[in-house]
Formats: C-alpha cells, structure tokens, sequence
C-alpha cells in the first residue's frame, strides 16, 4: 500500500517576509538592549520625567541633520 503525501511549501515570497520579519525583531530587541546597558534609556526616561538627564532636545543638538 503506497501512501501518496503532498507537502506544499511557502513561496519565496511568503519565506521572505517572514524572515524579515525575524530581521526587524532581532534589530528591535539589540537596540533596545544596547540602549538599556548603556543607561542611554534611562538618562532620557529621567529627563521627561524630572527635568533633568540628558534629553532629546540635548541629544539631537549633538547629530545635527
């Protein structure tokens, strides 16, 4: 007895959506862990919060367009 199986396979397409999609996560999840070991988050969390820390006004002065 011969049992017939039919696997259909993603297209190139749906595969690379999905890989890019991993992509975005990881790069998400690096930088924002970079970010908290850096302390880079919470000199800018204690700015909003408080008034003082570092910024976004101070840190964009510092990468002029």
């Amino acid at each position: 007895m011969t049992a017939t199986t039919t696997s259909t396979m993603p297209s190139m397409q749906e595969q690379a959506s999905v890989i890019l999609a991993h992509a975005a996560g990881y790069a998400s999840h690096r930088t924002v862990a970079i970010g908290l070991r850096s302390g880079l988050l919470r000199a800018l969390a204690v700015d909003s919060a408080c008034g003082t820390g570092i910024g976004l006004v101070r840190l964009a002065a510092h990468y002029p367009d």
